[in-house]
Parts: C-alpha cells; sequence; structure tokens
C-alpha cells in the first residue's frame, strides 16, 4: 500500500508549493492573533517549508512535520530555525499536550478523519489552536477534481467525493472534531489559480504537482481518460488569449482543543 512519502515525492512539488503560499500565510496570521509568539507550533504537513517560515518569522517556536524525506529536507535548509521531524500527521511522536497551536496548509485534510483529529488533539494543549486549510466545493480545484474522479471511475459506478475534498462539506468539520475540539468555524476563502496556457496548467500536472503524478501513475487502463479529463478541463476554462484565470476555493478551518 502506498504511504504518504511515495505520493509526495512522485514529482517536484515546489511549483505547487508556490500557488498555495498565501494560504500558508493566512494560517499564520490566524494564529499570531490567537497566541503569544513564542508560543510551540505544530506546522504539520510542512512541504517545502512556506507555512514554518512565517511562523518562524512571527516568533513561533515551530516543529515542522512531514512524511517525505525529499521534504523534511529541503525544509529543514529553507527553515533551519524550526525543528523538522520525519512524520505524518496520524503518528506524530510528539509528547501529549507538547504545543499550543497546530498550523497545516492543505495537509492535515489528508490524514484519516478519525485518527487524524484524535492525534491532533494528543499533541495540543487544552485551549489550544487548530487551524487548516482544505479545498471545498467551490472553483477551478473543486471541478479538476470531479472531472479527474468520473475518468477513474469504474464503468457504471458512479464518482465519489475523496475524504480530503469533504473537510468544507456543511457540518462535516464540526463532526470530526468534536469529539476534542469545541468553537469550530469554518470560513471559505478564494486562492487565485491561474495558467498562461493549457500546456502550462499540462505542465504542472505532469511535473509540479504529486498528487497528479500519483494519481496518473496509478490510473491503469484510465490513464489516457485522466489525461483528457485533465486537458478538456484546462481548454474549457481558457480565454481568448489562451490564459486561464480562475480561482480555487477553500476552507479555513480553527477550533479550540476541549
Amino acid at each position: 500500500m502506498p504511504t504518504p512519502a511515495d505520493i509526495w515525492a512522485s514529482s517536484d512539488y515546489a511549483p505547487t508549493a508556490a500557488r498555495l503560499a498565501p494560504a500558508a500565510l493566512a494560517v499564520a496570521e490566524r494564529l499570531a492573533a490567537r497566541h503569544e509568539p513564542v508560543a510551540p507550533v505544530l506546522d504539520l504537513g510542512a512541504g517545502h517549508g512556506q507555512g514554518a517560515a512565517k511562523l518562524v518569522e512571527r516568533g513561533f517556536r515551530v516543529t515542522a512535520l512531514d512524511p517525505t524525506p525529499a521534504m523534511v529536507e529541503i525544509g529543514r535548509a529553507r527553515v533551519p530555525e524550526a525543528d523538522w521531524v520525519l512524520a505524518d500527521g496520524e503518528h506524530i511522536g510528539l509528547e501529549d499536550g507538547a504545543v499550543d497551536a497546530i498550523a497545516s496548509s492543505f495537509a492535515a485534510m489528508f490524514c484519516d478523519p478519525c485518527a487524524g483529529p484524535a492525534e491532533w488533539a494528543r499533541v495540543l494543549a487544552p485551549g489550544g489552536t487548530l487551524v487548516m486549510t482544505a479545498w471545498d466545493g467551490r472553483g477551478f480545484l473543486a471541478e479538476m477534481t470531479d472531472r479527474m474522479s468520473a475518468a477513474v471511475a469504474p464503468a457504471g459506478q458512479a464518482p465519489h467525493t475523496p475524504p480530503h475534498m469533504q473537510w468544507a462539506q456543511d457540518g462535516v468539520a464540526a463532526e470530526r472534531l468534536g469529539p476534542w475540539f469545541a468553537d469550530v468555524s469554518v470560513e471559505h476563502r478564494d486562492l487565485t489559480w491561474d495558467f498562461p496556457s493549457v500546456e502550462a496548467g499540462m505542465k504542472l500536472y505532469l511535473e509540479g504537482s504529486p498528487t497528479h503524478t500519483w494519481s496518473l501513475a496509478m490510473a491503469g487502463d484510465r490513464r489516457q481518460a485522466l489525461l483528457e479529463a485533465l486537458r478538456g478541463h484546462l481548454e474549457e476554462c481558457a480565454g481568448q488569449d489562451g490564459a486561464i484565470r480562475s480561482s480555487a476555493g477553500y476552507a479555513m478551518i480553527t477550533a479550540t482543543r476541549r
């Protein structure tokens, strides 16, 4: 069975990380409004360190966690002030109540929806804050995910919404976090998602987005259908000049550890 490290090491993450950087900044700003700068913070799924860097800049004592060795190596070189840990969000390895806050930019959403929240709650001190982002059902990426699901669904079987795309649905975050967290809020935001051309979009999918690279590698005899679905979506979104100017809807989920 593939591990998170297998998936995230399947292609260069840097192009995707750059696209997600504004959301990582928003997460850091949300935590800075709720906690003193010296507080210990866990950056869960830290990737190349965009979020960890913003947290360090704001004075937090950061533990940056990622399950992919290459990501940890790159992140440590970029943000040496953080304490980098090779682990996943369901097996964090820190002591109970070790951190005052958890930040996660489009990473915690991939954890098992039962095991993940239980582990986050374990390492959070009472009264601590969880701030995570997850894609919602609006905009470019939601449409793209629907096209991908339809392309790889077995004949006669309706496509389903994967668990990581359900976090922003009505009531889901409260249900998943409810056993351990209070004051769960879901705030919808938008992230710019542009491409200068259809070919630029396909280049990201093939070379700069590990989730797409892995999906294509695992698609088997549906690979061509998946490629056609991705290209077709880009072509539909392109303007007369060939550029894609769009946005991806996401949710900022905030909760307080009981």
